[in-house]
């Protein structure tokens, strides 16, 4: 395959800039997004799903600027869901369930330390999966969005804090099960939280623009996400690969973005979007390479030693 068609094939879905791409270990997989250290730019949580250990990108907009590890939670059963904040302090937290027991949780997060795990209500049925947070009664509370995979229902736990209040339905249900949600953001600066749909088979991607937990325009499958896609180059299978993982504001223009997660490449990259069309699509950039970073700094660290210990020698060393 040539280098032009390459490029093609991986800039097919998203448009992206092709400088500067970021890989990640295939074991690891994106759970959710926030502002973890407090600078108002949206970071990036990741959790190993072989060893259970969990970490966080610091992200500058759509630079990769640290690597932070948080408490590791080794019983694979427990998925990470999203990241929001739960108890009104301002920083995020990070929602739990064990899709064997059907029991749910959050980690109430100093930054990116962990400080106290709470309970919230359980949901025995494992066939209803949380599907995302959002403040879906604009009360300013984090709520948890949830889907029903055998029957197509969705519906919302509305949350005061930790506490669990209320149940509504999300209408209307979409008993199409090939469409599931991956998330919920506020595209269209409207102060609702929308869904993000994709089409597990066709590979479509839409939103449905939201009011409260109602879909505004029930007459329409939601709106389309449109491809970008280069004119000459027609590669068939380019939406394969990449997949959606989340929504997040990474540009600070108060609409979300769209965050994809390369399933052959383990590249990741971002759809900065202005409302419900892409804009512009990035590659993370600055691979974390912990070991590189390590292997550098012995080095000059070992030279600087070396060179200061000579110097030592040098100076005190009587004449003959």
């Amino acid at each position: 395959m040539s280098d032009r068609v390459q490029d093609s094939y991986r800039n097919f879905n998203l448009g992206l800039n092709l400088s500067n791409n970021s890989l990640t270990p295939r074991n690891w997989e994106i759970k959710g997004v926030g502002d973890f250290n407090g600078d108002r730019k949206t970071d990036i949580l990741w959790r190993n799903q072989e060893t259970g250990d969990n970490k966080i990108w610091l992200m500058d907009g759509t630079e990769f600027t640290e690597d932070i590890a948080i408490a590791a939670l080794p019983d694979l059963d427990w998925k990470a869901i999203a990241a929001s904040d739960f108890n009104g302090d301002r920083k995020v937290d990070i929602l739990w369930r064990n899709q064997k027991t059907g029991d749910n949780k959050i980690w109430l997060m100093d930054g990116t330390k962990f400080t106290e795990d709470i309970t919230i209500g359980s949901l025995k049925d494992v066939d209803w999966e949380m599907r995302g947070v959002g403040d879906f009664n604009r009360d300013k509370k984090t709520d948890i969005l949830w889907r029903n995979q055998k029957t197509g229902d969705n519906k919302v736990w509305l949350m005061d804090g930790t506490k669990f209040i209320e149940e509504t339905i999300i209408t209307p249900n979409l008993t199409d099960l090939n469409w599931t949600i991956l998330g919920s953001g506020n595209f269209n600066n409207d102060n609702n939280s929308d869904l993000l749909w994709r089409n597990s088979v066709t590979k479509q991607n839409a939103i449905w623009l939201m009011d409260g937990t109602n879909f505004s325009n029930p007459e329409k499958n939601g709106i389309l996400i449109k491809d970008v896609v280069d004119p000459e180059w027609k590669i068939t299978n380019a939406k394969e690969i990449w997949e959606m993982v989340s929504a997040g504001d990474f540009n600070n223009d108060d609409r979300s973005d769209i965050l994809w997660r390369n399933n052959s490449t383990k590249e990741n990259a971002i759809s900065l979007m202005e409302g419900t069309k892409i804009s512009k699509g990035v590659y993370i950039s600055s691979t974390p390479d912990l070991a590189g970073q390590w292997w550098v700094r012995g080095f000059f660290l070992t030279l600087a030693i070396l060179v200061a210990y000579y110097l030592i020698v040098f100076l005190t060393r009587k004449p003959e």
